[in-house]
């Protein structure tokens, strides 16, 4: 009988020990019925607890490499990384060809007429003008096209100031108002340099305003005659241009009209004229 209750009692405390503490099970215990030694319960020491941190630790930045401490490897495969990599900003220089000429000049010219017994004493006047050209280097000329204006007014006198007059006290009294327009061809020559010479033709179209009066005696007006009329006539012009900065200009030019033909006042003549003038520009 006591040796039933032994048998009894060790087996019982290692399963009411085995419903205590569940998660710290022992290894099982194998137990030989009929044998007197005390069973060897193996003991696994508890886990080390450590105190967790409060704060999260933040996750480093990924680490950037070059791509030539990549090693070689398949070729899709180098040019993911090539792509992954951030990219270069270049600064490039970009220059612009010139490949046309513009320019707008305002001149300022004395205009002399060739009829000077038609138009004296308005032969020599000053005139002032603005022309624009337009040209593209791959053209063998370009365009141009102008307007021009002058008015002058004055007297003379002595024995052939009135047609036929022989009196030494004899005056005329001329006015003339002056408008052209005209349009043409335009040359311009070592067209990317600062200085350079033009040439440049084409049709005018001259209208005109003139009074002329006459007087054989200082106080008594014998004749007196106006004429407003519209002619045609043919140009040419030369000169040079010097860029002196890189929208401004300055130059000289030297202007020819002919062919143009009028019956003015009491005198036969024309409306031709040469001008030399000088300019302001801009363009280029």
């Amino acid at each position: 009988m006591p040796r039933a209750r032994t048998i009894l009692a060790l087996t019982v405390v290692p399963l009411a020990f085995a419903c205590a503490a569940p998660s710290e099970r022992p290894a099982p215990v194998s137990l030989a019925f009929g044998s007197s030694e005390a069973p060897v319960i193996p003991t696994v020491p508890p886990a080390s607890l450590e105190p967790v941190a409060s704060t999260p630790t933040p996750l480093a930045p990924p680490r950037s490499e070059r791509l030539e401490s990549v090693p070689a490897g398949p070729a899709s495969l180098a040019t993911l990384l090539e792509r992954a990599q951030p990219p270069e900003r270049v600064l490039q220089e970009v220059s612009y060809e010139t490949t046309a000429l513009g320019e707008t000049h305002v001149l300022l010219g004395l205009q002399t007429y060739d009829s000077t017994k038609m138009w004296r004493p308005v032969d020599e006047t000053w005139s002032l003008a603005l022309d624009t050209s337009y040209e593209d280097f791959g053209d063998v000329v370009g365009l141009e096209w102008g307007f021009a204006f002058s008015k002058d007014s004055g007297e003379r006198g002595g024995a052939s100031a009135i047609p036929g007059g022989t009196e030494t006290d004899d005056r005329c009294q001329v006015s003339l108002d002056f408008y052209e327009v005209s349009i043409g061809a335009h040359r311009s020559f070592l067209r990317d340099t600062d200085l350079r010479p033009f040439v440049g033709a084409g049709l005018d179209l001259i209208y005109y305003d003139a009074e002329s009066i006459y007087y054989d005696d200082p106080a008594t007006a014998r004749v007196r005659k106006t004429h407003k009329r519209m002619t045609f006539g043919l140009y040419a012009h030369a000169g040079i241009t010097y860029q002196f900065s890189e929208d401004l200009q300055i130059g000289f030019d030297l202007r020819q009209v002919f062919g143009t033909s009028q019956t003015n006042l009491f005198f036969n003549g024309d409306l031709d004229y040469q001008r030399a003038s000088l300019f302001v520009g801009w363009g280029g």
